[in-house]
């Protein structure tokens, strides 16, 4: 009797899970393209006001938002912020000391 009442309660679990993963599905949020570009785009745009202003401060705020950006799957925005933000870095400390 009670393996009848393990199993049973086995099956109502079974339905319970799917019937709440059925209701997850309908709630997820679904990222838009265009959301996920924007922060690519304020990366980049971060690294690249770098060579301009306060090269330290923006250049890593713009790496940090490139890492953010590639989670986003904005990757080559993310990359291409991270690689500008390090490119800010070197020039300001190896090639502006001699200008």
């Amino acid at each position: 009797m009670d393996n009848e009442f393990k199993e049973d309660q086995m099956e109502v679990g079974d339905e319970v899970l799917q019937d709440d993963e059925f209701h997850l599905s309908l709630h997820e949020e679904k990222d838009e393209p265009e959301l996920k570009s924007v922060f690519g785009w304020i990366a980049l745009f971060v690294s690249f006001f770098s060579f301009i202003f306060a090269p330290y401060a923006f250049a890593i705020a713009g790496i940090i938002l490139g890492f953010i950006a590639r989670t986003r799957n904005a990757v080559l925005l993310g990359n291409t912020a991270i690689v500008v933000g390090i490119l800010s870095i070197i020039v300001r400390l190896v090639i502006m000391p001699f200008i």
